[in-house]
Formats: C-alpha cells, sequence, structure tokens
C-alpha cells in the first residue's frame, strides 16, 4: 500500500482566490447595462463571455497607456450567433475615436483596432485594473512584456501554443509622409501595409470600417487617389458619344491638318488649267544699225505687241503688232521712216502632242488626285471616328476595371482581416494568411495596373477631342453614354461586301490611281511620235514717213500681204527616253490593276472577319455574364466553407482571383462587342453614313465610265 502526499503551496493557493474576487468584482461592474450609440475602438472579439472579462483582466499586464476605459458589448453576428466585443472607449463621435486611434498609433499600436459604432445595449464601461491589484509572479528579467492578444477557448489551445508565440513583433508600415511605425503583428512578421496611413485624416482601404465577425460596421467616403493616374476634377468635360464625334471632327489637330490637302490640291489644277490661258506680251526700246552696203546708219524707237494662246487640240495661236521708227543719218537722208506689220501665226501639232487627250491629260491626272485627296479625307474622318469610339469605350472600360479591381481589393482585405482573428481565436494555422495577403497584394498590383490604364485612357480621348477649354490635360471626362449591347439590323454578309467594295476609301484611290495611271499612258505613248508641225502665218505691212500714214497705208494694203507656211519636224534617231517612259508606264497600270485586285480581296476578308468578331464577341457576353453568376456562387460557397474550416485561404484566393478574372472578362465582353459593331461599319466604309455625318468622297468610283 503506497501513501500519497500532496503537499499545496499556501502562496499559489491565495493567489488564484484573489484572482476569483478580482474576476466577479469586475463582473458586477460590467454586467450593469447602459444604452449609448457611440463609437468604440475594437481590441478584440470573443464567442465566450468569460474569455472575454478574462482579456479585460489581462490588459494590466500591457505596456500601452490606455488613457480611456475599456468596455464590454454584446453583439448579435449574422449567421454566427452571439459574441462579446472588448473596446477602448465609448468615443461621443467617429472624429474623436479616429483621433485616438492615431495616437494609438504613435505610441506603436494600430494592426489590431478596429473602429466598430456600438449597439444599444453596451456593457458599462470599466477602467483597467490599478497597478495595486495582485498579479501572477514576475517572469524572469529575459521575458518580454507580454503584448495585447486575445485569451482563447480552453478547448481551442494546442498544446504547442503558448505565450511565447505570441512575443512582442512589429511590422513596418510607410505612411504617405515616409514615416515609419511599429504596428504590433501577432503573426510575427515586419510587411508593408496594403494601403498606408493618410496623414492628412482621409480613410485608406485598409482602414475601411469593417466588423471582424464579418460585415461592414459604417459606409465611408471613397478616398481619393493619389498619383499620376487620379482622376482630376477640374473643369469636367461632361459628354455623350455623339458628340464626342462631332466634337473630334471639329478640334483634331491631325484631321484639321488633313482639311488642307484638298484645297491644296485643287491649286494643281489651276496651274495645269493656266497652260491653256492667252498669254499678252509688250516690248518697247530704240535701236541703232549700221548698214554695210552704204555705210548709212539708221536709229530709232522700236515697239511690239501681241498675244498667244495654246488650245488644248495641240494649236498655238499667235497675234503680233508692231511699229519701228528709223531715221537715216542726216547727210545722205534726213528724213524719218516708220514701218508698221500686222500678223497672224497658227502652228498645229500633226503628231506628237496632238489631240485633247494627249493635251488635257495633265489637266485630268491634277483632277483625279484632287478626288484622292478628297477620298483621303474621307478614309481619315472614318478613322478618327472609330479611334474616338473606341478610345470612349476604352476609357468607360478602364473605369469599370478599377472599380472592380478596387472591390477585390477590399474584399481581400476583409478576408485577411478575418483570417487574423482566427488565427488569435486558434482557430487556424498561421499561415493561412499568407495566401490572403499574398492574393491581395495582386490584386493591388493589378489595381495599379488598372488605374494608370485608365489615366493613359483619358489621356488618348481627351487628345482625340481636342476640347476647347482650360487645363487641357487637367479636365475629367464624365462618360453620358452607357455602354449597352445593341441590335444591328445586318444583312447577309455578301451585302455587305459589296457595300464595301463601292464605299471603302482606300479602294476608290485606288481605282483612281488607275485613271491616273491611263492617262499616263495616253501621254508616253504619244511621246513616241516623232515632232511634226503645221504652221502658217499671214501679216500686212505698212510703211509712211510718219505712224498715221503707215497704219492708213497698212489699212489700204499699200504694202502688200505677207504669207510663209511650211512643216516643222524633229525626232531623236534612238528616241530611248520616250520608250522607257511608256514602257514603265504600261508596267505601273498593270501593278496598279493587280494591286486593286488584292485590295478587293483583303476588303472582303476584313468584313468577313469582322462579321465574325460580331457574333464571336456577342455571344461572349451572354457566356461571361453566366461565368461570373457562377464564380460568384462558387467564391461565396467557398468562403462559406472556410469560415466552417471546410476550405483554405489559398483556394478561397483562388477561387477570388477566377472570380475578378470574369468580372473583367464581362466587362471587356461587352467593349469588345461594341468596338466590333464600329470596327464593321469602319472596313465595310458605311461608318460616316451609319452615324449621319456627311464628308467628300461619298460617291464611288466608276472605273467603266471613267468618273
Amino acid at each position: 500500500m503506497y501513501l500519497t502526499i500532496t503537499i499545496m503551496n499556501p502562496l499559489s493557493k491565495i493567489y488564484k482566490s484573489l484572482k476569483q474576487i478580482i474576476l466577479q468584482l469586475f463582473l458586477i461592474v460590467l454586467v450593469t447595462s447602459v444604452a449609448h450609440a457611440d463609437f468604440g475602438l475594437m481590441l478584440g472579439s470573443f464567442k465566450n463571455k468569460d474569455n472575454a472579462l478574462k482579456y479585460i483582466v489581462a490588459q494590466h499586464k500591457s505596456p500601452l497607456k490606455w488613457g480611456c476605459n475599456v468596455f464590454l458589448e454584446e453583439v448579435q453576428v449574422p449567421d454566427k450567433g452571439r459574441w462579446y466585443r472588448v473596446c477602448l472607449g465609448p468615443f461621443a463621435d467617429k472624429k474623436e475615436a479616429k483621433k485616438y486611434k492615431e495616437t494609438l498609433r504613435s505610441k506603436g499600436f494600430g494592426g489590431d483596432v478596429v473602429l466598430v459604432k456600438t449597439v444599444s445595449q453596451v456593457q458599462s464601461a470599466a477602467p483597467l485594473p490599478p497597478a495595486t491589484l495582485p498579479s501572477p509572479p514576475a517572469a524572469p528579467p529575459s521575458s518580454p512584456a507580454a503584448p495585447l492578444k486575445p485569451a482563447l477557448e480552453k478547448s481551442e489551445l494546442k498544446s504547442s501554443e503558448t505565450e511565447s508565440e505570441y512575443a512582442d513583433s512589429a511590422r513596418v508600415a510607410l505612411t504617405a509622409g515616409s514615416e515609419r511605425k511599429l504596428i504590433p503583428d501577432i503573426l510575427g512578421r515586419e510587411v508593408t501595409e496594403f494601403a498606408p496611413h493618410d496623414p492628412s485624416g482621409k480613410t485608406s482601404t485598409a482602414d475601411k470600417v469593417l466588423d471582424y465577425e464579418g460585415g461592414p460596421v459604417t459606409e465611408e467616403e471613397e478616398p481619393e487617389e493619389e498619383g499620376p493616374w487620379a482622376e482630376p476634377t477640374d473643369g469636367a468635360l461632361a459628354i455623350t458619344l455623339e458628340k464626342a464625334t462631332l466634337v473630334s471632327l471639329e478640334n483634331n489637330w491631325a484631321f484639321r491638318v488633313e482639311q488642307f490637302s484638298p484645297d491644296i490640291q485643287r491649286t494643281y489644277e489651276e496651274s495645269e488649267r493656266a497652260a491653256f490661258d492667252p498669254v499678252l506680251r509688250a516690248e518697247g526700246g530704240w535701236k541703232r544699225e549700221r548698214d554695210g552696203v552704204d555705210n548709212s546708219v539708221t536709229k530709232g524707237p522700236v515697239f511690239s505687241t501681241g498675244v498667244s494662246e495654246f488650245l488644248p487640240t495641240g494649236t498655238w495661236l499667235d497675234l503680233d503688232f508692231g511699229t519701228t521708227q528709223e531715221q537715216p543719218s542726216v547727210v545722205t537722208n534726213p528724213d524719218e521712216e516708220y514701218e508698221t506689220n500686222l500678223s497672224l501665226t497658227v502652228t498645229q501639232a500633226l503628231l506628237r502632242g496632238r489631240g485633247l487627250d494627249v493635251n488635257l491629260a495633265n489637266l485630268r491626272q491634277a483632277r483625279i488626285d484632287t478626288r484622292t485627296s478628297e477620298y483621303q479625307l474621307r478614309g481619315l474622318a472614318q478613322s478618327l471616328l472609330a479611334e474616338v469610339e473606341n478610345a470612349y469605350w476604352d476609357y468607360t472600360l478602364a473605369k469599370e476595371e478599377v472599380k472592380i479591381y478596387e472591390a477585390s481589393v477590399e474584399l481581400g482585405t476583409k478576408l485577411v482581416n478575418e483570417t487574423i482573428e482566427r488565427i488569435k481565436l486558434g482557430q487556424l494555422a498561421k499561415s493561412e494568411v499568407f495566401y490572403g495577403e499574398a492574393e491581395t497584394a495582386k490584386r493591388q498590383q493589378d489595381l495599379i495596373d488598372a488605374q494608370s490604364f485608365r489615366a493613359n485612357a483619358r489621356l488618348r480621348l481627351l487628345r482625340l477631342l481636342n476640347a476647347p477649354g482650360e487645363n487641357f490635360w487637367q479636365r475629367k471626362v464624365v462618360l453620358l453614354t452607357p455602354p449597352e449591347r445593341l441590335q444591328p439590323q445586318l444583312e447577309d454578309v455578301g451585302q455587305h461586301i459589296k457595300v464595301a467594295l463601292l464605299m471603302r476609301p482606300d479602294l476608290n484611290q485606288a481605282r483612281l490611281a488607275i485613271q491616273r495611271g491611263e492617262l499616263e499612258v495616253v501621254k508616253t505613248k504619244n511621246g513616241l511620235l516623232p515632232k511634226l508641225d503645221f504652221f502658217v502665218s499671214l501679216g500686212r505691212t505698212g510703211y509712211a514717213s510718219s505712224f498715221g500714214d503707215s497704219v492708213n497705208d497698212f489699212s489700204n494694203g499699200g504694202g502688200g500681204l505677207n504669207v510663209y507656211a511650211g512643216l516643222r519636224f524633229e525626232f531623236p534617231i534612238a528616241n530611248r527616253a520616250p520608250k522607257a517612259l511608256y514602257k514603265r508606264s504600261t508596267l505601273a497600270l498593270e501593278q496598279q490593276d493587280q494591286a486593286l485586285e488584292n485590295m478587293a480581296q483583303l476588303a472582303a476578308q476584313d468584313v468577313l472577319s469582322a462579321y465574325i468578331e460580331i457574333a464571336r464577341s456577342s455571344k461572349q457576353i451572354i457566356a461571361s455574364s453566366a461565368t461570373v453568376k457562377y464564380q460568384k456562387e462558387k467564391m461565396w460557397a467557398e468562403v462559406e466553407r472556410y469560415r466552417f474550416g471546410k476550405s483554405t485561404m489559398f483556394r478561397v484566393s483562388q477561387t477570388e482571383r477566377d472570380l475578378v478574372e470574369s468580372q473583367v472578362d464581362a466587362v471587356r465582353a461587352v467593349a469588345d462587342y461594341i468596338k466590333s459593331l464600329t470596327q464593321f461599319y469602319l472596313v465595310e466604309g458605311s461608318l460616316l453614313v451609319r452615324r449621319g455625318i456627311s464628308a467628300p468622297g461619298r460617291k464611288p468610283v466608276d472605273l467603266m465610265s471613267g468618273n
């Protein structure tokens, strides 16, 4: 028989008795209910009320001096039952609570304090235990002071979890002012906060008012963004899609520059037309001549005038009138003599340069160049219209993507906070939070990229619009046309191909190039011929001692009729240059014919591809909407499984990522569908007509008629 003797430590028994008395005293103080609707800073949330009371008692160990009361609040959380919150306060308003929270942060605490709005029934506020209350035996000098941590349910504690695992630690957060603050972290890591604290007092994403049990407490204003991608607020430009297209056609710099081209090209028409304008000339002077036969010297004034004109038939007309005064030497013949003449010369090309086709070719080519510039202007107008519409929808898409990623970051932050609380309660392993924080950090990266894309989309739209106003690049653009799924009346694709072959500006430019090439062949073919001109000159001359008598003599026919007619011939022996020009023009014309066939084929392919894209994007809208619906259900199902301990944070993060991707795909599907319609009308060449905009170059080029 063995006798077991147990020796009790009297000090330990006294300590336990005092501890029981203290707990009962605090319980009496805390159970007195008072009604108020103030704010508090939640330190912890407990399912068991006794653990919440123990947690309050443990606060006298904290190295922080709270400077306010600690109270217990009983709340009913949907789907989670009754919970007990340990809070600092109460505070009269939200501003006072936030100010005190900043005070805690400045003291080195802030990561686990959440702003909450208290409910109607709150346990009475109780001060922290005075320093004179009994306490457990002191820890060895090397042991750090116990940090703030929730007291866990005994059934949830593991044997390997000791208070040393909750030793003081801090994570470094860089604030907007580049200050370094030590924020207690129950996991003992040093990481950067997702959203830095804003010293201006505005609430950052990390400071959203969230309930630790999982629901939002109050709604707060969205924080204003900072950085180069922030949405400006100066001189907002509220604009519809229709107005945007009209404003761009009126103010866009590239289009305004191109509008000069047709007018500039018309000046070449005038230059070519000037070749057939009459030319007036006049000449006057004084001469002195010595006759080598009798050594007589004549001198006197000379005057002549005339007009000439080249006709498109290849005919030159030249009409001349002139008079000369001659005064021989006084010694031999002191009398003056006047000679007056009038002549008409006609020169007609018989081979090279004969006919309207060759002589009007340059003028017709200049007119074709003018029409080509008009089709170029029309093509640029259509491209600008399509670019503005695409930029409009790209900016709409960018704004929606930013909203999606902002909601994703907020949800991720909320799940991380919930995970941290469950780790405190011992419900999850500490490693679970890493998956959530990693995914939230990735979503933050995506949000930054989306904000940058939105800023660039706004700048692109502003440049295309070039709307008048101050602070051009800082103007905020408000889009008034919502993205809607249109129902276009599309005919058989073959009909759209026929329209494209008639209406596309590039095809009409190619047809004009062929017409120009045909005229070049006419010119170079005529250049192969020798130059053979027939000319005839008819005139009359009058002589007298005075100018008036010489005119009378001319009109009376006393001077006689002058006639001069003949042929003029010219031909290079090898004639290599005209042959080379002719061969070059015929090859170029053949090249342009085949280029037109190739462009027509490409146009048909463009229409078919755009038609397919409309069908694809239309179906994608339905498919992506269904994907978003099921991804939401999948994510929330996974979240519920996670909250019941049937899943992991890794799988929740995966489902959240899939949901975000599906949401982005859904908004892109709508934008792609609207943009595909614009692209279809662009490749069809009917975009301006469908938008009700008139521009030069609407009439198709007919190669058969030459118009």
